[in-house]
């Protein structure tokens, strides 16, 4: 069965971070979710206020992922969601549809 939401080409494929894949599997479900505003450029005060956050706690997730994924600062953080916004963006899909069908 193929994931909701995905091309034929796209259901089939992951997308390729060899060198991230397990950290990316440490990220919880709101370090997703804040990551995911990271790629589509939301300041931190907006993720605050799309997420119910402070932009305290919005800060702690960004320093949070960046250790997990060994992104030293939020440039650093930022400069990687831009630069594979489209990857992230359907690894962030696919964990959703596996999660909802009780996987991953």
């Amino acid at each position: 069965m193929k994931s909701p939401g995905l091309s034929p080409n796209q259901a089939g494929k992951i997308p390729d971070f060899p060198c991230l894949y397990d950290q990316l599997l440490e990220l919880t479900s709101r370090e997703w979710e804040v990551l995911i505003c990271i790629t589509d450029d939301l300041t931190s005060s907006e993720i605050a206020e799309k997420l119910s956050l402070t932009e305290k706690s919005v800060g702690n997730y960004r320093t949070r992922i960046g250790h997990k994924l060994n992104l030293n600062g939020v440039y650093n953080l930022a400069r990687f969601a831009r630069k594979h916004v489209a990857e992230l963006h359907l690894w962030h899909e696919r964990r959703c549809w596996r999660l909802s069908k009780g996987g991953l």
